[in-house]
């Protein structure tokens, strides 16, 4: 590991880029892992998670990988605080190639071990104003969008990966990209509805399409999605923020914490707590006030009087 003024290389590396990666160096272990199996088996999309990740590296791939240390790792972490997903998917990323270094005896320890992620701000639910206004005002791409968003409660990629051979039996056909789950959710009346008239002028097999008449793809929707939230001044709103109004929905409506999953596709119990917390929190405490004013309930404190 070089030094310059009693510091290592990586010391000075962080916001400095320099030439070609020399045998050992972190941009030469990058190379040897995406040559590997163990890169080649991933899934497209957690690949392309991956290279987001390992771009933001590159700036360090000079370095020695043996010269890796914590603080280096907490530096570029907190570097990228203003986009805790990219900070996150860094460590995740830097942690894969210690563990492939550590494998391949380049390295002894993982220095990114223990090293907290930056907590993520969680994607809040659509209000109903919301829910009627962006579905008024946007363009009949986007309608659908929300709509099939809204009614399923699938992400990003399953939307754009939903096919009209998928509607069958009265439901519709779901196998999760991200988790690999197979799902059979009953169409709702209103989203029957939309579909058939969708239908009739269909001309691609994928049941979203932009203008061009062309499926989806998730990087390009979300582009345009955001485009029209900007537009419409809807600061918050997002695809994923409509998954967890329809788990909230359902929650209102009385739908246990299993039903939902069966819906959503969620593998854990807590993760559908999250996203259902705020709707149960109301129910309950309505519940709660039904009894505060009921008969049984008895208070000091007189209602007051009009005057006049």
């Amino acid at each position: 590991m070089s030094k310059r003024n009693g510091e290592s290389g990586w010391d000075k590396a962080v916001g400095a880029k320099r030439g070609k990666y020399g045998l050992g160096s972190l941009g030469w272990v990058l190379g040897q892992y995406r040559l590997s199996p163990d890169y080649q088996k991933l899934k497209p999309t957690t690949k392309r998670t991956y290279e987001q990740a390992f771009d933001r590296l590159h700036a360090y791939g000079h370095e020695d990988m043996a010269g890796l240390r914590r603080r280096h790792i907490m530096k570029i972490r907190d570097d990228l605080a203003d986009t805790p997903a990219a900070a996150n998917g860094v460590l995740t990323a830097i942690g894969v190639l210690c563990r492939f270094a550590i494998d391949r005896e380049m390295i002894d320890v993982d220095p990114s071990q223990g090293i907290k992620r930056l907590k993520l701000g969680e994607w809040r639910r659509w209000t109903d104003d919301e829910l009627g206004r962006f579905y008024a005002e946007t363009y009949e791409a986007m309608r659908r969008v929300l709509v099939l968003g809204l009614f399923t409660g699938q992400r990003r990629s399953d939307l754009c990966r939903a096919v009209w051979t998928d509607i069958e039996a009265g439901g519709i056909k779901v196998v999760q990209q991200k988790t690999g789950a197979k799902l059979w959710i009953p169409l709702h009346p209103t989203l029957a509805q939309h579909l058939t008239e969708w239908k009739r002028d269909a001309s691609t097999v994928s049941i979203l399409a932009h203008s061009e008449r062309k499926p989806w793809r998730p990087g390009i929707l979300s582009t345009a999605f955001n485009h029209e939230i900007r537009r419409l001044d809807m600061s918050g709103c997002t695809i994923h923020g409509l998954r967890k109004t329809a788990a909230a929905k359902l929650a209102e409506a009385g739908a246990s914490t299993r039903q939902i999953m069966a819906v959503t596709g969620h593998a854990s119990l807590s993760e559908v707590e999250r996203y259902t917390r705020e709707a149960e929190q109301r129910q309950l405490a309505t519940d709660a006030m039904e009894r505060f004013v009921g008969p049984s309930f008895k208070t000091v404190v007189k209602p007051l009087k009009r005057n006049g």
